[in-house]
């Protein structure tokens, strides 16, 4: 399994906006541990904003790109953004092809 690194620190109290950081590669064997992650940053903290620096993310599989729209849309539910940013020109890449740059705001 590739390793991967999660955290998250609050940068702001009003509106909460947290930054999440992802290190590592993603893949179908860890992906799961990134979903379960954030739901669970996301139910604790309840941030109104989550910006997601992307500047370690070194590979993601599909399932993650899927996972963004789908995070995207639970924060806009409650009022927020959420803001990928620092991505890798690979990452970059593939949020192109797969128009994920045109429904989920980066950041560079």
């Amino acid at each position: 399994m590739p390793d991967l690194n999660l955290s998250r620190e609050t940068v702001q109290d009003s509106p909460k906006t947290i930054v999440m950081s992802i290190v590592g590669e993603l893949d179908q064997t860890n992906g799961r541990k990134v979903e379960t992650y954030f739901n669970d940053v996301v139910d604790a903290e309840k941030p109104q904003h989550v910006l997601v620096d992307l500047s370690g993310l070194a590979f993601a599989g599909s399932g993650f790109f899927g996972s963004l729209l789908f995070w995207k849309e639970e924060i806009a539910k409650a009022g927020g953004l959420l803001v990928l940013f620092a991505l890798r020109p690979e990452i970059a890449s593939t949020m192109r092809i797969f128009s994920i740059d045109r429904i989920v705001p980066i950041c560079v």
